[in-house]
């Protein structure tokens, strides 16, 4: 999309250069919302249309004249010898990358075509379709599923729901008599507290939580709240939510997991404003309070997004006594800045040393000293720190973080 000359560029992303006529837009209704269609994996694509919508609410598709469709399809037909499978899979865009290795599967096969859990009966609460923003635990040698489910009432109203297997490849769904649904409780819904929508849920089971009531935690996406969620109960069925919720910003979870105590969600969301979908893990290690690392996923350009520092400790380390923080940083202007904030292991700042009290650089520079309001050093913090930096102002996409540098005074 160039907003400039107002025109509809579509790329196909799959075979190198493969891309289709650039029309002029000029008299389509704006702003145009998306106009890029991408490939499975690597596989060339033919555009019919591209979707729109307008600042009133309306949509609509632009056609592709049918004669060049037929062009385009005789050059795929002519480059179908060239083409290769490229699986989607990226290294690099993975926040907190630190031990993480990425190895792929072959199918485990057996199950034949059909779903595992097929749709509810006519009228059930999972009858229009079920997703899989959810999670499968083993729980005293069986196997939970959390799935979402949709029934026929509204367009969009999705339900987290039970599914119990002994194998994994064979599933029922318990009569939890739980939740009503159309005047009856005997169905397979999980009381979420009120009849809320839910987008995601992740689910972790921690039996020896020294809070009974906290052993099964969800963190969870929904209409109600604009940003993360979490509830927590003794059985994973009958769920109160957080008082504190939303704990985060907007987030779609798709998994997690625990390390060293700390809690790791990952999907996708962020408030990072380049205009793409981010990779983002959210941690926490008490499961109240996140804090997010974003990144571009699955990246299509042809430099690395491999960082310059891949090992884990390369520097000097700064073990005992006060300490100097340096950035090298450029486009710091009127419109955009950044802050730095010191937290401790858990992710929480360090009194005296959050980002409003931080003073950020007046411009661009190498070697660029951050103080706190009655700091210049880093001074009386004992154990293991972490360094946050927000970029912020009208235009923080400006903003380019090149080191930060930790020294002892």
């Amino acid at each position: 999309r160039d907003h400039r000359a107002g025109a509809i560029r579509c790329q196909v992303v799959g075979a190198p250069g493969t891309r289709l006529p650039a029309r002029d837009s000029s008299s389509y209704p704006q702003p145009l919302r998306q106009c890029m269609v991408v490939g499975a994996f690597g596989v060339e694509a033919l555009i019919c249309s591209v979707s729109y919508s307008d600042n009133r609410g309306g949509c609509g598709c632009l056609p592709v004249p049918r004669g060049e469709q037929h062009a385009h399809q005789q050059r795929r037909a002519r480059r179908q010898s060239r083409l290769h499978c490229s699986i989607p899979v990226d290294d690099h865009s993975i926040p907190f990358q630190h031990g993480v290795q990425l190895n792929l599967h072959t199918p485990q096969t057996g199950h034949g075509k059909e779903p595992v859990v097929p749709l509810g009966e006519s009228g059930a609460h999972d009858s229009e379709w079920i997703a899989y923003y959810g999670t499968v635990l083993e729980i005293d040698g069986e196997l939970w599923m959390w799935y979402l489910g949709q029934g026929p009432d509204e367009a969009w109203h999705q339900c987290v729901c039970l599914a119990r297997s002994k194998d994994g490849r064979n599933w029922e769904k318990p009569d939890l008599g739980l939740v009503e649904y159309h005047g009856s409780k005997h169905n397979n819904l999980v009381d979420m507290g009120e009849d809320i929508h839910v987008q995601a849920c992740v689910i972790f089971h921690e039996p020896d939580d020294p809070d009974p009531g906290k052993r099964f935690k969800m963190a969870f996406e929904t209409r109600k709240h604009s940003g993360l969620c979490v509830a927590y109960r003794s059985d994973g069925l009958t769920w109160r939510e957080s008082p504190n919720n939303p704990v985060g910003g907007w987030f779609e979870m798709a998994g997690g997991t625990k390390v060293d105590g700390c809690y790791y969600l990952a999907g996708q969301g962020g408030k990072h404003p380049n205009g793409f979908r981010l990779l983002v893990t959210q941690a926490s290690y008490d499961f109240e309070h996140w804090t997010e690392a974003t990144c571009s996923g699955l990246r299509r350009s042809n430099s690395s997004g491999e960082p310059p520092v891949t090992s884990k400790n390369s520097g000097e380390q700064v073990h005992l006594g006060a300490a100097r923080l340096t950035v090298n940083v450029d486009g710091i202007n009127e419109h955009s800045d950044i802050s730095v904030e010191i937290q401790d292991r858990a992710f929480r700042p360090v009194v005296g040393y959050g980002g409003g009290a931080s003073k950020a650089p007046d411009g661009p520079g190498l070697a660029q000293a951050i103080t706190w309001q009655g700091h210049d050093l880093i001074d009386g913090v004992t154990g293991p720190i972490r360094v946050r930096v927000d970029f912020r102002g009208v235009r923080p996409e400006d903003v380019r973080l090149y080191a930060v540098y930790l020294d002892r005074a």
